[in-house]
């Protein structure tokens, strides 16, 4: 029998003149294209203890609701592409970080084996976060020990007949598979010696407010300060943007199921929805909502309660059912483009561990005419977590026995489907204009960070439980 294949893909090295994955653009992308593009990033306060966002009183991470403001008075979309493939440039151009060089991992945040998959991808995303902005600048390299030890790590095989196939589920570095653009790449260059580029690093690294002690901790300060900013936000979106991008062969194999179970509610029940609705997806404002249910469910409570005294709340369909419609409104009441999407036609995009949630959203969404999609397949139950509703009323120690990680731990569950499942929704989710969600929920904010990434805005959000505070700590 041939031996397992890595879960780690063959390590290839990206250079300077790696092609970055930027084809749409036209015309080469000037300094000032990408200038422009992060003047509202570095606007305003613009410090750690004052995030860039002209007012503390709006200031984002104290917020349950956001109305993006950022996004209608931000350079037009090809402008952020330009932000985009000049960060690619940055953090391809970045020597890989090597096996003995220590820097200490996020381990303080998502401990050293992630106990859920969510946490994985963040502790990734982090852990480049990190490297690329503390010290020397380097890329940080997933390494085995990261992986092989994982403890959601599906068995190392895939593909029809069980044969292995190459690539297994990550690519060791994020700029592995970065393509190159025909011409620009100086431009972009010459961007990264540009004043808008040099403080949207300092911001990130959070050394700007002047309120940290002499010999801070420069991890701690770019955990705790450059992270709560608009431009450390948009940082660690591009990663999570980077980290989507890596995923190897089996882990693609293994979403493409759920991609193709993609269901449509438009009032008369649920449909297919067919490739030729791609250019009738476009002219709609979608907004991303994940509502975690299923065995996480310890008590019910009303929104605003995240208390965990009492056990892991979760919250009726009908309460982020008010929260949709709260940040309609809001975004309803702003300018340009994203107000003038959001009075038209509206598409919910929902995921969820629960394969009810889908159904009460539809009908509590059918008064306001808002359509609904969903990747439909066997969830909760179906790939080996405890019943829905199965742990409410319980105490958290009867309760932490049946959560999905344990039940992980004891190999009830069905890694592959898992898996799948999230990355699927991450691809469906992570091209919405907008999120609702719950910030004490790891899954909720990889969702954000993959729309900010994708977008290259903070986008419109509200959480139903509790406002976002720092971004690594949930």
């Amino acid at each position: 029998m041939a031996a397992p294949s890595s879960p780690l893909a063959p390590l290839r090295h990206a250079r300077s003149s790696t092609r970055l994955p930027h084809g749409e653009l036209r015309r080469p992308c000037s300094p000032q294209d990408v200038a422009d593009a992060l003047s509202h990033l570095i606007a305003c306060g613009a410090t750690a203890r004052f995030p860039p966002t002209c007012s503390r009183a709006t200031a984002w991470p104290a917020l349950t609701l956001s109305d993006g403001s950022g996004l209608a008075a931000h350079p037009d979309e090809r402008r952020r592409r330009c932000a985009r493939a000049a960060f690619d440039a940055f953090l391809c151009a970045l020597r890989p970080a090597a096996d003995a060089e220590a820097l200490r991992p996020p381990d303080w945040a998502f401990g050293a084996n992630p106990p859920s998959v969510g946490k994985f991808l963040a502790r990734w995303a982090m852990s480049l976060y990190l490297r690329s902005l503390v010290g020397t600048p380097s890329r940080h390299t997933l390494r085995p020990a990261e992986v092989g030890g994982w403890r959601w790590l599906p068995a190392p095989r895939c593909g029809e007949g069980g044969g292995a196939a190459r690539g297994g589920w990550f690519e060791a570095d994020v700029c592995a598979r970065v393509p190159l653009p025909p011409s620009g790449a100086e431009g972009l260059r010459e961007a990264h010696r540009g004043r808008a580029w040099r403080a949207l690093v300092a911001i990130a690294r959070g050394n700007q407010s002047g309120g940290w002690r002499r010999g801070e901790d420069p991890l701690w300060v770019a955990t705790a300060g450059g992270s709560q900013t608009t431009a450390g936000l948009w940082w660690a979106g591009q990663m999570m943007r980077r980290v989507r991008a890596s995923l190897g062969r089996c882990a693609h194999a293994a979403s493409r199921p759920w991609l193709r179970g993609r269901m449509v509610h438009t009032g008369g029940g649920w449909r297919a929805e067919g490739e030729g609705a791609a250019r009738e997806r476009a002219h709609a404002f979608t907004l991303a909502v994940h509502v975690r249910r299923g065995d996480a469910c310890v008590r019910w409570a009303r929104r605003g309660d995240s208390t965990l005294d009492r056990g892991r709340p979760c919250y009726a369909a009908g309460e982020y059912m008010a929260v949709v419609r709260a940040l309609l409104a809001k975004a309803r009441q702003g300018e340009g483009k994203l107000a003038r999407l959001a009075a038209g036609r509206v598409r919910l995009l929902i995921a969820s561990d629960s394969e009810s949630v889908a159904d009460e959203m539809a009908a509590l969404a059918a008064s306001d005419g808002i359509e609904l999609v969903q990747l439909r397949g066997d969830r909760g139950a179906g790939w080996g977590g405890a019943r829905e509703g199965a742990n409410i009323g319980k105490n958290m120690t009867a309760a932490a026995a049946e959560f999905i990680e344990a039940r992980n731990e004891r190999g009830l569950v069905d890694r592959v489907a898992v898996l799948g499942s999230f990355l699927a929704d991450l691809t469906l989710l992570g091209q919405a204009h907008a999120f609702v969600g719950t910030a004490a929920s790891w899954t909720s904010r990889v969702i954000l960070l993959s729309i900010i990434g994708e977008r290259g805005v903070v986008p419109p959000f509200a959480f139903v439980d509790k406002p976002l505070g720092r971004l690594w700590f949930a």
